[in-house]
């Protein structure tokens, strides 16, 4: 396993897993996360990402996401897609701690328009006393 030597501290880093987007890195053949708080990101990206049933020899891993995505659009969906996306982190990254899950229909930040079938996610959360969030675009043509 590679490591990195952070030259202005001279301290080498041991990398924790591989980084998202899939690129090639500067120490092997892909980018590599090495804190925790970048990898937990990355998990929380993929287990939002998997179908459950997707995964080989582990059906119950994933997200009911994409199926309430095509659900019928009622006034009490934003809080079932908040209720799913908090379930299924707790169940499967049980050193994260969910703090708040907004979710959007419209990209109101860069004032875009958008598509009706694209939901904006933003997971706030915190994992060895440090808060950061992950941000998540589902759309029905990538799914």
């Amino acid at each position: 396993m590679p490591l990195l030597i952070n030259p202005k501290s001279n301290v080498t880093l041991t990398p924790i897993g591989i980084n998202i987007p899939i690129e090639r890195g500067n120490t092997g053949y892909f980018s590599q996360t090495f804190d925790s708080v970048s990898q937990t990101k990355v998990n929380i990206i993929n287990l939002l990402n998997t179908k459950r049933g997707e995964r080989r020899f582990q059906p119950l891993f994933g997200s009911g996401l994409q199926n309430a995505l095509f659900e019928q659009n009622l006034s009490s969906t934003p809080d079932i897609l908040k209720k799913i996306i908090t379930d299924d982190i707790n169940n499967w990254i049980p050193n994260v701690n969910v703090v708040n899950v907004d979710l959007s229909l419209s990209n109101t930040e860069n004032n875009q328009l958008t598509d009706t079938y694209t939901v904006y996610i933003k997971v706030t959360f915190v994992v060895n006393n440090t808060m950061d969030s992950v941000n998540l675009v589902l759309q029905q043509n990538n799914i």
